[in-house]
């Protein structure tokens, strides 16, 4: 079984923090573990 992590946020500001956090590891995940390894916006 695969498990898929997903980093999905509403705004700007979200993107950011969850950037700064995964690009300094502070997460208990990676970016290269996330989806297309970035944080995905789900507005437009």
């Amino acid at each position: 079984m695969t498990n898929y992590i997903a980093c999905i946020c509403e705004g700007s500001a979200e993107k950011a923090i969850l950037d700064l956090l995964l690009d300094n590891n502070k997460l208990i995940f990676e970016r290269s573990d996330i989806l297309e390894e970035e944080v995905l916006s789900c507005r437009s």
